[in-house]
C-alpha cells in the first residue's frame, strides 16, 4: 500500500524546509529525550529487573547530545548566539545526567526499607543476593544434602535482617560471622542461611514447612530462628497502608531523577507509614490474640525442628529503630513478655536486643533510608550470638528432645 502522491510531495517539502530551520536540531533533540523518557516511564518496574535498559536509554541520550551539538554548531555559523547557548546548555545538562546515571547504575547499591521503585535497590537485588539452586542466598547446599559434612551444622531461618538486606557481601552477615567464630574456636561447624525477605504484617511467618523440607535436607544439629521484636502481626490501631506516591511511581524513567526523588521526597512520604506500622506492632503485644498467633507459629517451627532431630533456638535480634520514641519501661516490658512467653514454649531464647543500646541509629543502619543492620552491626551480633550459643552446644541433643 502506497500513500497518495500529494501526501508524499507535501511531506518532502515540509521536511526539506524544516531541516533547514535552525530550530530543527534542538527540537529533534527534545523529541528524542521525550521519547526516551516516555518509553522508560511506560516500562516502569520492568526496567528495574532489566537494568540493561538504562544503558540503552543513556545511549539514546548521547544521541540527543550529538544532535544538540550539531544544532549548536549550525547556530554558531548563523551567528544565533541565544540558540547556541540553548543547545550547549541542554547538551551539558544531558551529559551531566548521563554521567550521574552511569554512576548510579554501575556503583550505587543503596537499599531502602520499603523497597519500592528505587533503582539502586533494584540494582542491589539483581546483583548481590544471588540465590543458589534452592533459592537461598547461600553456598551450594548439595554437599550438605548428600552427607553429614560437618560435626555441627547450624541452619538459620529468619527475616530480612538475617537474610542480610543492604550488605554488599554475604560474608558480612552475622551467620557467616558466626561460622568463622566457630571455626576459629576449633569447631568443625557450618552455618547455613535459610532466611528471606519478609513482609510488614506477617509476624515471624510459618516456617515449619521450610524446616521439614529444605532445612531438613542439610541434616542440621541446631536451627536458629532469628527475628526482631518487630516481627509480629500488627494491631489495627493506626492506618498502616503503603502510601500512594502518585506520579513518583513513574520516576523509574531515569536513574538521576529517581535517585533525587527518593532521597528528597520518599523519606517524608514513607515516614508516617513507618510510624503507623511500628505503633501497631508495639500495641500488638497488648493484644493476647495477636501475640498468641505469633507464638503459635514459633511453636510450630520449633516442633518441626525437633521432628528432624535438631535443637531449636530463638534469637531476638537488635532493632534500635523500632524503639525510637518508645519509653524504656515500655520496651523492657515488651521484651520481658516476649522472652517469658517463648520460654513457656520450652524454647531456649538468646536475647540480643540489648545490643540496641550499643549503637546509635546511624551506627546500626545500612544507610539513611534502610534501618537494616550494617556489616559492623552484623559482626557485633555474630560475636554476642557465639558467646551466648557456646554454652548450649553440649546440650543441643537434649534441647532437640525437649517436647
Amino acid at each position: 500500500m502506497t500513500l497518495p502522491s500529494w501526501i508524499t510531495t507535501l511531506w518532502s517539502r515540509i521536511s526539506a524546509d524544516w531541516t533547514k530551520s535552525p530550530w530543527f536540531a534542538p527540537m529533534l533533540g527534545a523529541l528524542i529525550v521525550a521519547a526516551d523518557f516516555g518509553i522508560m516511564a511506560a516500562l516502569g518496574e520492568f526496567a528495574l529487573t532489566h537494568m540493561y535498559l538504562y544503558y540503552i536509554s543513556d545511549a539514546v541520550l548521547v544521541l540527543a547530545i550529538l544532535v544538540l551539538l550539531i544544532g549548536g554548531m549550525k547556530a554558531s555559523q548563523q551567528d544565533r548566539k541565544p540558540l547556541l547557548r540553548l543547545c550547549m546548555a541542554a547538551a551539558g545538562v544531558l551529559f551531566t545526567i548521563v554521567l550521574i546515571d552511569e554512576y548510579i547504575v554501575i556503583f550505587r547499591l543503596d537499599t531502602v526499607g520499603p523497597s519500592g521503585n528505587f533503582i539502586p535497590h533494584a540494582h542491589w537485588t539483581n546483583t548481590v543476593p544471588i540465590p543458589n539452586r534452592d533459592g537461598f542466598w547461600e553456598r551450594d547446599l548439595t554437599p550438605f544434602k548428600e552427607a553429614k559434612t560437618h560435626r555441627l551444622v547450624v541452619a538459620a531461618a529468619g527475616n530480612s535482617f538475617t537474610w542480610g538486606q543492604g550488605l554488599t557481601k554475604a560474608d558480612g552477615r552475622f551467620t557467616n560471622g558466626l561460622e568463622k567464630l566457630m571455626k576459629n574456636a576449633g569447631l568443625d561447624a557450618a552455618v547455613l542461611n535459610f532466611a528471606g525477605f519478609g513482609g510488614v504484617t506477617t509476624g515471624v511467618g510459618d516456617r515449619a514447612n521450610l524446616v521439614r523440607g529444605q532445612i531438613a535436607q542439610v541434616h542440621p544439629d541446631i536451627v536458629l530462628f532469628a527475628y526482631t521484636a518487630a516481627d509480629i502481626p500488627m494491631a489495627n490501631f493506626m492506618r498502616a497502608e503503603r502510601p500512594d506516591i502518585g506520579l513518583l511511581r513513574y520516576v523509574t524513567f531515569n536513574p538521576t531523577v529517581n535517585f533525587i526523588a527518593w532521597k528528597r521526597y520518599m523519606p517524608q512520604i514513607y515516614g508516617n507509614f513507618a510510624t503507623a506500622v511500628n505503633v501497631n506492632r508495639i500495641l500488638a503485644y497488648d493484644d493476647d490474640a495477636l501475640l498468641s498467633q505469633n507464638l503459635e507459629q514459633v511453636r510450630a517451627m520449633a516442633a518441626a525442628a525437633r521432628e528432624i532431630g535438631a535443637a531449636p533456638i530463638f534469637v531476638i535480634l537488635p532493632y534500635p529503630h523500632f524503639w525510637v520514641n518508645v519509653y524504656p519501661e515500655v520496651r523492657d516490658r515488651i521484651l520481658t513478655v516476649l522472652c517469658d512467653r517463648l520460654n513457656g514454649l520450652g524454647l531456649p531464647v538468646i536475647d540480643l536486643s540489648g545490643l540496641d543500646k550499643e549503637f546509635s541509629l546511624t551506627e546500626y543502619e545500612v544507610n539513611s533510608m534502610d534501618s537494616h543492620p550494617n556489616s559492623q552491626a552484623h559482626a557485633r551480633i555474630a560475636k554476642k550470638l557465639f558467646e551466648a550459643l557456646s554454652p548450649l552446644l553440649p546440650n543441643a541433643a537434649a534441647i532437640a528432645r525437649t517436647p
